[in-house]
């Protein structure tokens, strides 16, 4: 799918449940219409009943989005990184990264694992959307 259409998933606030491993997602606060800086959403129900508070610090649409989160277990700092890069194809390069601070053993690890999981998400999600909308575009390559 093409930046604009996983920009368009990554930043519905209010469908994050539909693609991540949380079982609920909600704006409390929502900073213009877009819902970019500023924005702070809560996603609940996730792993191991994980529930996390997260803002929008940096919305560049559609190529960049930065947010810190709060309610990391064990964590007294996550800052997160979402770069979409446009393939020749017409698709998109998905990178998502998080700086944070743990004394825990495997927190590594552990993150790593679960932002793997919201890349296949964000793609899957991603990739449904341009069939929903019936667009003709023939290849959807996304990383």
């Amino acid at each position: 799918a093409p930046p604009d259409r996983v920009w368009e998933v990554l930043t519905d606030h209010e469908h994050m449940a539909d693609w991540t491993p949380f079982r609920s997602s909600e704006v409390l606060t929502r900073a213009g219409e877009d819902g970019g800086v500023g924005t702070v959403r809560k996603l609940s129900g996730g792993p191991a009943g994980l529930s996390l508070t997260e803002t929008i610090v940096v919305a560049e649409e559609p190529y960049r989005m930065e947010y810190t989160a709060s309610g990391v277990p064990g964590t007294s700092f996550y800052h997160g990184f979402v770069t979409l890069e446009p393939t020749p194809a017409d698709g998109t390069k998905v990178t998502w990264e998080a700086q944070f601070r743990s004394p825990l053993p495997g927190a590594g690890m552990i993150t790593s694992a679960t932002l793997r999981t919201l890349v296949k998400g964000l793609v899957t999600a991603s990739e449904q959307k341009l069939s929903d909308k019936g667009d003709d575009t023939d290849v959807c390559q996304t990383r």
